[in-house]
């Protein structure tokens, strides 16, 4: 299911953040709906590419990578053929110190996508993105060469692969 605007996507994001700051820096359940929310929210960001939601969701740096990557659309063309998300699932979620870890894997009309998702607490932006197509079970080697996300086994290892957000 596709969540529709920057709203449905900040109001799990604040959930999130406060949620985070209770608990300790290990992985949290993914069995909440704020993280399910969380999860189709970002993903559905990159999918529909709409300007102004990019701009307020993304930092200045990722939102030019998105621009430079797809073309001025807003959509990376791998994920255009990928076609519409069917379902989201969230894989693992982190908080850390000054910001949060989400991977998702989307189910897509014909295919399916590992997503990976840095989000800054106190920015409210997303600081880091990317996305892997998945083909018959295992990554591809496109758009990024790295063929798999590392998943870190706590949070001092989440914050060794994403200094900004600790």
């Amino acid at each position: 299911m596709i969540l529709s605007g920057l709203k449905r996507l900040f109001v799990p994001t604040t959930i999130l953040c406060a949620m985070v700051v209770q608990t300790s820096a290990t992985a949290t359940p993914l069995d909440t709906p704020e993280v399910r929310r969380a999860c189709e929210g970002f993903v559905d960001l990159f999918m529909t590419g709409k300007r102004e939601n990019l701009e307020e969701g993304l930092t200045q740096e990722l939102l030019r990578l998105v621009q430079q990557q797809s073309g001025g659309t807003g959509v990376h063309p791998t994920l255009t053929r990928l076609g519409n998300v069917r379902n989201t699932t969230p894989r693992y979620y982190f908080g850390l110190p000054t910001g949060m870890l989400l991977h998702c894997d989307a189910e897509h009309a014909h295919g399916a996508s590992r997503w990976e998702f840095g989000l800054n607490y106190q920015s409210r932006k997303l600081e880091y993105a990317r996305f892997v197509p998945v083909t018959e079970g295992a990554p591809t080697s496109r758009p990024n060469p790295r063929s798999s996300f590392p998943t870190p086994s706590d949070a001092s290892a989440a914050c060794e692969m994403f200094p900004d957000l600790c």
